[in-house]
């Protein structure tokens, strides 16, 4: 019984590496994108020019857009891994031994003190934060594109 266990928690282990590693991924993609707009509001927009340009706008909508799709993306494969190592979590927790320890119980109690102590963000999803970095890129790209002259 006791290979079983260690089956079950090498399988959460390595179901919590793919979440731990797409999540390092989705932070640097955005360092990367956050990076790219900043040079193009930096040498494409601001070089003493008296009206912005149309195309650095048109980058900025296409930047903001692939972010967030991206981000979805992301986001629906970080859940399947986490999905699959609760489902090993839970299958763990149901071996005698663990159970008699009681720690899926003091695992809910502290979620449950974080839920009331942080309880307007701790119903926010994480990828709402990385989307709506991207819909700012977009959202200023949408402004700078609307407000100059078409070529």
């Amino acid at each position: 019984m006791k290979d079983r266990l260690e089956i079950l928690f090498r399988l959460f282990e390595e179901a919590m590496e793919h979440v731990r590693h797409l999540e390092e991924q989705r932070s640097q993609f955005a360092s990367v994108l956050v990076a790219v707009a900043g040079g193009v509001v930096a040498f494409g927009l601001s070089d003493g020019k008296t009206r912005q340009d149309f195309y650095p706008g048109l980058l900025l909508v296409g930047i903001g857009v692939f972010g967030i799709l991206l981000s979805w993306k992301q986001n629906e494969k970080i859940n399947y891994h986490r999905q699959i190592a609760f489902r090993h979590r839970k299958l763990i927790a149901m071996d005698p031994d663990v159970a008699a320890d009681d720690l899926e119980g003091m695992r809910d109690a502290e979620g449950k003190t974080n839920d009331r102590r942080y309880f307007r963000i701790s119903v926010l999803p994480v990828g709402l934060f990385w989307s709506l970095l991207y819909a700012m890129i977009l959202g200023f790209g949408v402004v700078i594109t609307m407000n100059s002259p078409r070529i």
